[in-house]
Formats: structure tokens, C-alpha cells, sequence
């Protein structure tokens, strides 16, 4: 067996060998973390529980929130609400209407107010 000597090598070496073993540590990392899709899911609103409604406003943008109060099932949280629903709400208020709406979800978070679709089933 021959005796090798590490004394010799050149401090290049050892660093091309560091940068190798950390790119494949990193590649090994990022191919085992695992990207989950989020969950969506939508409940019912109660809109007797929306307190009112407040506005945001930004130079680019303005962000319109609900002020959610759910004192039944412990819910005080400001929700938002998209524009398209605002203005849903707006029309159905005019008219004298209740709104359907629902809270969604996104990985059990509340994420935003949502329109419901209300599924009419006709008998033929």
C-alpha cells in the first residue's frame, strides 16, 4: 500500500472539494423538502355577524375589510373582502337583500370573504 501524502496538495483542491460537497448537501436538501399544495375551503357567513366595513386605501390600491365579530364560535377578525363582492354586497343592500356569502379557508386560515353560488335544482 503506497503512503500518500496530503501535505502536498494545493489549497485549491481542498476548497473545490469543499464547494462540491456543499452543493451536494444543498441538492440533496432542496430535492427532499416536500412543496405542498394549499388547501382551499369555503363555510358559510354569517352576515349578521359583519359589524361593518372598512377601506385601506394605498397610493397604487385600496383593500377593503370586513369587521367579522362571531362571539358564538370566538371569531373578531378583520376578513377581506374583494371588490367584486364589495360591490355584490353594495347591490344587494340597494335591493334589500341578503347576500350569500362564505368565508374561505386557505390551510384552515381564514383568507377572504367570498360569494356563494346558490345551486338551483329544477324539477322536470
Amino acid at each position: 500500500m503506497a503512503n500518500f501524502d496530503f501535505k502536498h496538495m494545493r489549497p485549491g483542491f481542498w476548497l473545490g472539494l469543499i464547494a462540491v460537497c456543499v452543493c451536494l448537501l444543498l441538492g440533496t436538501v432542496r430535492c427532499n423538502a416536500q412543496t405542498q399544495a394549499a388547501v382551499y375551503d369555503t363555510i358559510r357567513c354569517n352576515v349578521d355577524c359583519i359589524q361593518k366595513y372598512v377601506s385601506k386605501s394605498t397610493p397604487k390600491t385600496t383593500k377593503i375589510y370586513a369587521v367579522y365579530v362571531d362571539k358564538q364560535n370566538d371569531v373578531m377578525d378583520l376578513i377581506y373582502v374583494p371588490k367584486s363582492v364589495y360591490d355584490y354586497i353594495l347591490v344587494c343592500r340597494e335591493y334589500s337583500l341578503q347576500p350569500k356569502l362564505g368565508i374561505r379557508l386557505k390551510n384552515g386560515n381564514i383568507y377572504s370573504i367570498v360569494k356563494l353560488k346558490q345551486r338551483i335544482r329544477w324539477n322536470k
